[in-house]
């Protein structure tokens, strides 16, 4: 803390908060060893470990977000008249939808439209404020070496260390929202707690508001207080856990809600992550045999959570009719078939001009993305992970019954190739 002349500074919540916030996250990552919801799920039902690796990254990460708390606190004060001078903070455009659903594509097309959109990048989620020392280059080798680790995940799903990131690291800043410890590890304690602390989750997203305002007053005053404004572009599918919290922090947001079948994003999924885990967690020689007990944690750990995720989004709707207006709800279907007609649904409705430059680059970029994903295809199917069409359509069923969900939940290949 000293070396960023912060040790003064306080955090945004009360210093017990903190205390407690860390103390949560130490015990759940502890726990990961003999947490039942783990048991079976590593390859051949071994059951994975956390390594020295894994735990010397989680202990960093914890660090940098107390950082950034400190960072963000102190240097808001001192730009705050011009931040909210800004309209771009007050009404972003935010991607959901749950994971595997083509959020990041969708994200990458229109982020090409610089004179449109504003971007979260990975290195300003990690660290808003750029510190000219050795925390900036600590933080930029930190992304550059997770970027390295999960490059045998490229043809699944990649992001670049200084490319456009999700909301989900900016939301844990501060020890706050706990996705990663679930989404990347399979704890959910944590995120238990979370979900049932209303005051804490509106406390983290309007932190993450600040963070932004920040950026932005940061960014006017690298561009010479240009007054040419872009909207920012958000995306994270976690913000379906969360919409309440989410329009609290930005009542005039556009929510651009991805959507796919749940046969064929639960199977994307649990492919995505198990590949994950084999890089990030080392496993044990023993094996569990029992394939029932295998089946049942993997889905519990990680299909219940999507299923609840998308729940608690369907029912906000339901009872926020007021907001009905600010959501445009996209098929991944379309996407793929027709992906420059979905983007031009988008920019009418968010009342954006797409220039003729632009487009090309669009289609440019859709071309090499298609021949990338020839190279090495990413297949899965449902029973790769014990899972039957029949359990999908139980735990899914307020998701798939919702009346803007605009794809068919009888999907008929099990076999899916992205």
């Amino acid at each position: 803390m000293a070396l960023s002349g912060v040790e003064e500074e306080k955090y945004h919540v009360p210093i017990t908060e903190i205390d407690k916030r860390l103390k949560e996250s130490v015990e759940a990552v502890a726990r990961i060893e003999e947490d039942a919801l783990l048991t079976g799920i590593g390859k051949n039902g071994t059951t994975p470990c956390i390594g020295i690796v894994t735990i010397a990254a989680l202990e960093r990460r914890l660090v940098r977000q107390l950082l950034v708390d400190l960072l963000v606190t102190k240097y808001s004060k001192e730009y705050f008249y011009m931040a909210n001078q800004s309209s771009t903070v007050n009404n972003p455009v935010i991607i959901i939808g749950a994971p595997r659903t083509g959020t990041t594509i969708l994200l990458e097309l229109l982020g090409l439209d610089k004179s449109n959109w504003r971007q979260l990048k990975s290195y300003e989620a990690t660290l808003p404020i750029v510190l000219k020392n050795s925390a900036t280059k600590a933080a930029h080798g930190w992304l550059a070496g997770l970027e390295y680790i999960l490059d045998g995940v490229r043809h699944i799903h990649h992001e670049r260390w200084d490319g456009p990131t999700e909301c989900r690291s900016a939301l844990e800043n501060g020890v706050g929202a706990p996705y990663t410890l679930w989404y990347v590890l399979g704890a959910t304690t944590c995120l238990d707690a979370w979900l049932c602390d209303k005051e804490r989750r509106f406390s983290d997203y309007s932190f993450y508001r600040q963070q932004l305002e920040l950026l932005t007053s940061l960014s006017y005053i690298n561009n010479n207080n240009n007054k040419h404004q872009t909207t920012w572009l958000l995306k994270d599918p976690m913000h379906t856990f969360s919409l309440d919290a989410l329009f609290h922090a930005f009542p005039q947001a556009t929510i651009v809600w991805t959507h796919r079948s749940p046969h064929n994003f639960a199977a994307s999924m649990c492919s995505l992550l198990s590949s994950v885990w084999s890089r990030m967690l080392r496993h044990s020689t023993q094996k569990n045999n029992n394939i029932q007990q295998k089946q049942r944690k993997f889905d519990s750990a990680i299909i219940d959570y999507l299923a609840l995720a998308l729940k608690r989004a369907v029912i906000f709707r339901a009872e926020n009719p007021q907001n009905s207006n600010n959501f445009i709800d996209i098929s991944m279907d379309d996407l793929v078939q027709n992906p420059m007609a979905v983007i031009d649904q988008i920019y009418l409705f968010t009342g954006k001009s797409l220039a003729p430059n632009i487009r090309a680059d669009m289609i440019k970029y859709l071309q090499q993305d298609h021949a990338r994903k020839q190279r090495k295809k990413h297949a899965y199917q449902l029973s790769d992970f014990d899972l039957t069409f029949q359990d999908i359509d139980s735990k899914f069923a307020t998701y798939t019954a919702a009346p803007f969900f605009p794809v068919s939940s009888s999907a008929t290949s099990q076999k899916i190739k992205k």
